[in-house]
């Protein structure tokens, strides 16, 4: 459950956050982007071995991208598990709460893949590292996929990734672990 009342850096509510992707989704955005959290120490720790100045780049959420998620993974899809405005909403929750993340490579450049379990289906979500704008760095939304319990979606890389880091079924085998303790957590409440 998302925290509507949450604030995170740079004084951005998690209201600001709905509005933001709901301004996306109508096209009607002031901002290219929106800054809203820095690195957490745990990402640092997590990824700074294969992204050296990790700790200077900033979490925001690129309009364009937000609409290409909805575009290419979204409920107008054939997707079997589509990803909604919903899901992009809770982009910051998943950054600060991930179960799971990989650096993978596209073309030399990295990117961080962030995997959370979220009720039944694992989730997937892709930030580009990139200093684009400005050049501040940030680490914006590029993609979000939603799969099943068990199920690695397609991205370019993504399998070798998790080998690098950990065997397919070793990476399965945690997760499932993680929402079995999340489920009897529910149950419990």
């Amino acid at each position: 459950v998302i925290d509507s009342d949450a604030v995170y850096d740079f004084s951005v509510s998690q209201k600001d956050i709905n509005d933001y992707v709901d301004k996306s989704y109508e096209k009607t955005n002031d901002e290219d982007y929106k800054k809203y959290l820095h690195v957490s120490e745990r990402l640092v720790e997590d990824v700074s071995s294969e992204i050296k100045d990790i700790d200077e780049y900033t979490h925001a959420l690129r309009d364009n991208d937000i609409r290409h998620i909805r575009n290419s993974h979204g409920e107008q899809t054939k997707e079997k598990y589509p990803v909604t405005a919903e899901d992009q909403k809770a982009i910051p929750d998943i950054v600060q709460n991930y179960d799971k993340v990989i650096v993978k490579e596209r073309k030399g450049v990295p990117g961080i893949v962030y995997v959370k379990v979220v009720d039944d289906n694992l989730v997937y979500y892709l930030e580009a590292v990139t200093e684009e704008y400005h050049n501040e760095k940030l680490l914006v939304n590029k993609q979000i996929i939603k799969t099943g319990i068990d199920d690695i979606p397609d991205i370019v890389g993504i399998r070798d990734a998790i080998e690098k880091r950990q065997s397919l079924d070793d990476f399965l085998a945690d997760l499932k672990e993680v929402h079995k303790a999340y489920a009897q957590s529910a149950r419990q409440t």
